[in-house]
């Protein structure tokens, strides 16, 4: 029985942990970019908390290929002006929120691209992590 509550209690300490992963954008607020650095004020896992300001520089994890953006490669700024955030132009289940930025491709003109950042950017216990 011990050891049934003891797995029990260490699954909901994993999951509380986790609370957040993904859909960073549902648990944070005032965010914005400065430069390629993602930057919000997000809720800790456990009580509803705000933590401080947390940042992420997500020229570390998205790339240009071509004009688009894409994830798990690195330095979009050397080849992006423009960057903005935005929501989607219905409401969405579940939220995105996307980086748009005009993204130069290999013919070297700049194209409109966006990257959900909800897809891959967690708000885990009040800071904002990259899932790979």
């Amino acid at each position: 029985m011990k050891k049934i509550v003891c797995g029990v209690l260490m699954g909901a300490i994993v999951i509380a942990g986790q609370t957040f992963a993904g859909d960073f954008s549902s648990s944070c607020k005032n965010i914005h970019l400065s430069g390629s650095t993602l930057k919000a004020s997000c809720q800790k896992a456990v009580g509803g908390v705000w933590a401080g300001e947390s940042s992420i520089n997500l020229n570390d994890h998205i790339g240009n290929r071509n004009g688009a953006l894409i994830w798990d490669k690195k330095n979009f700024d050397d080849h992006c002006e423009n960057k903005s955030l935005a929501g989607p132009d219905k409401p969405s289940y579940p939220p995105k929120l996307f980086l748009k930025a005009q993204c130069r491709n290999d013919n070297k003109v700049y194209v409109n691209a966006e990257i959900n950042l909800n897809e891959r950017i967690s708000n885990i216990d009040g800071k904002l992590k990259y899932d790979q």
